[in-house]
């Protein structure tokens, strides 16, 4: 099967258009991430267990669609961005990825204040990070590619 990359005009305008969506779906983590915190301090952390799954679902939705939007772009032309970009982009996945491990021990250990903690604090602050450097990057990859 041929792979698919950014020089398929189509497949470019895909990932343009998901790299434009990436705000609204972080917005929609966040919210599933309050609510969630919200059903762990008013029922318990046992009682979210489906809020949880759904959560981390997204998340790792999200980590793969940076990785592929960004592993197709960078692909197709020299890697646009410093290596100061990079590091800090790889150093945003690395911590959320920490952030699901925490939660998931905070969980198994039925420690309620530690994983509402999670939710509503470092998950968030993440979130944030990568609204702030991984999406502008990204969008200049993609923008250089399709020149």
């Amino acid at each position: 099967m041929k792979d698919l990359n950014c020089d398929n005009s189509a497949y470019s305008s895909l990932l343009a258009q998901s790299v434009q969506l990436l705000p609204k779906y972080l917005r929609t983590i966040s919210q599933a991430a309050d609510k969630t915190a919200r059903k762990v301090h008013a029922e318990g952390a046992d009682a979210a267990g489906s809020d949880l799954d759904t959560l981390a679902d997204k998340l790792s939705c999200l980590i793969n669609l940076f990785s592929i939007v960004r592993r197709d772009c960078a692909q197709t032309r020299d890697f646009a961005g410093s290596p100061n970009i990079r590091a800090s982009i790889r150093q945003i996945k690395i911590h959320l990825l920490s952030i699901l491990k925490a939660i998931k021990t905070a969980k198994e250990n039925g420690d309620e204040v530690m994983l509402a903690d999670l939710l509503e604090y470092e998950l968030k602050d993440n979130l944030t990070q990568w609204k702030i450097t991984a999406i502008p990057h990204i969008k200049r990859l993609i923008q250089t590619a399709t020149i």
